[in-house]
């Protein structure tokens, strides 16, 4: 499963990025599968757009609890004050710009609460 995910990731990038004339639609339908991919979701596990909420699917998916469990246990425990909720969107943001070849603001980041926000800023970066 995660290395089926990982391929199917790595497809909707190859995809963004070689699309010859990119249109915000296009983009957002596969940004939205190659972020499911990479939190090993599938559309039809997705009732929210809330990347929090994701995150937390995604982990309780992984870790085999409920999502209510996963943020419940899931405190803040290091120095740092991060979450693996957080965690995992961070890492995801660290992907998108990887394979994505672009700078994400780390403000915007920060701010961005829903896929949809996710999809603009992501359209933002790459419109230069």
């Amino acid at each position: 499963m995660i290395l089926e995910s990982k391929v199917q990731a790595a497809l909707h990038s190859k995809a963004i990025l070689d699309a010859d004339e990119l249109h915000y639609e296009f983009l957002k339908r596969e940004l939205r599968a190659y972020i499911l991919c990479k939190f090993h979701l599938a559309e039809a596990e997705c009732t929210t757009d809330r990347m929090d909420d994701l995150a937390a699917l995604s982990l309780s998916k992984s870790m085999k609890l409920s999502p209510e469990l996963v943020k419940e246990y899931d405190m803040a425990r290091s120095c740092d004050g991060v979450t693996s909720q957080t965690a995992k969107i961070l890492l995801l943001f660290m992907a998108i710009q990887r394979d994505l070849s672009l700078k994400l603001p780390p403000e915007e980041t920060a701010e961005a609460e829903t896929l949809e926000a996710v999809c603009q800023m992501v359209w933002r970066a790459m419109q230069g």
